[in-house]
């Protein structure tokens, strides 16, 4: 069974899960791109061509079209208005109207791919409607991917050719995501960029305390985990435009990054506030750090995670920064 820790790692963005998820994509679509182009018919390439592009459009959108990980800044109209500050689309929409489109995807993969499949796919939209587990749709991402992959190799070959196939591209899928993610893991970062994430977590959490101390009471609480834009957008907490980490920028670049809470690799800076029934309790700020992905669990900050604690009060852990 996986515990929690191994199933959050899992999960997160640049783990294994995502990067699945983008090569699944990738392959499915150069293959129903194949067969558009060999199909017997105008309407079967019609068909298998949408398919092809649809999978093409979900691997770009999956890794941000490389803005995430090249490290480069998304425009600004990307940094205001997607939910994840990068620069894809489906971000732009509201969660709500994303749900219903991979609902509608997957009810369309079981009523228009091989019928043998169809279970598979409702199996998937079953599990995107009840969303068990946190990061569910990281999950139903991952299985579309797959289940559009191996529905490629469906015809027209007999089915035991497709299931070899199949089952060979998906050992690929698997071993190319470990790669990816062992790359991602691998970033190392300029020392003297990683001391200035430092020192503006070190400032933000100044900025925290003094509106702590204007407020009366802490501005975060417990299960608070979100990107810091979104938090202050969405939290009301206007104080932190104008304290010290927005005060310390010198040039428009460095101004339009902090306005938008961006660490020095161009990605989300993070406030996390945990507790749990034994006592343990636990705030900071944070970035990804130079490999651009979350090290650090509910409690505290890990692999080359930059942050700065707010409170921390887990049993074992020495707070750091």
């Amino acid at each position: 069974m996986v515990g929690p820790d191994l199933y959050y790692a899992l999960v997160q963005e640049d783990g294994p899960i995502e990067w699945g998820t983008f090569v699944a994509f990738l392959l499915a679509g150069a293959l129903w791109g194949r067969r558009a182009f060999r199909a017997p018919s105008a309407r079967a390439a019609a068909g298998a061509l949408g398919v092809a592009l649809f999978c093409a459009f979900a691997a770009g959108e999956e890794i941000s079209w490389g803005q995430r990980l090249t490290g480069l800044r998304a425009p600004e109209f990307f940094l205001a208005n997607n939910a994840q500050q990068e620069t894809n689309l489906h971000n732009l929409a509201s969660q709500d109207v994303r749900e219903l489109t991979m609902a509608l995807v997957l009810g369309a993969g079981i009523v228009a791919l091989p019928l043998a499949l169809a279970p598979a796919f409702a199996g998937a939209l079953a599990l995107h409607l009840l969303y068990p587990l946190p990061f569910t749709g990281e999950l139903v991402e991952w299985l579309l991917g797959m289940l559009l992959l191996v529905a490629a190799f469906a015809r027209p070959v007999g089915w035991t050719v497709a299931i070899v196939r199949a089952g060979v591209a998906v050992v690929l899928v698997c071993a190319l995501s470990l790669v990816a993610t062992r790359a991602a893991v691998g970033r190392r970062g300029d020392p003297a960029v990683i001391a200035q994430a430092r020192d503006e977590t070190a400032r933000l959490a100044q900025d925290f305390v003094a509106v702590a101390g204007i407020r009366g009471a802490a501005p975060t609480h417990c299960d608070t985990h979100a990107r810091l834009f979104g938090f202050v957008h969405d939290g009301g907490i206007p104080e932190l435009r104008q304290g010290r980490f927005a005060a310390h920028a010198a040039t428009d670049g460095e101004r339009e990054r902090r306005r938008h809470f961006l660490d020095p690799w161009n990605q989300a800076y993070w406030v996390r506030h945990a507790c749990d029934d034994d006592g343990r309790e636990s705030a900071f700020l944070y970035s990804f750090g130079p490999n651009r992905r979350r090290d650090s669990g509910r409690f505290a900050l890990g692999g080359d995670d930059v942050g700065t604690y707010l409170l921390h009060t887990t049993a074992g852990d020495t707070p750091s920064s």
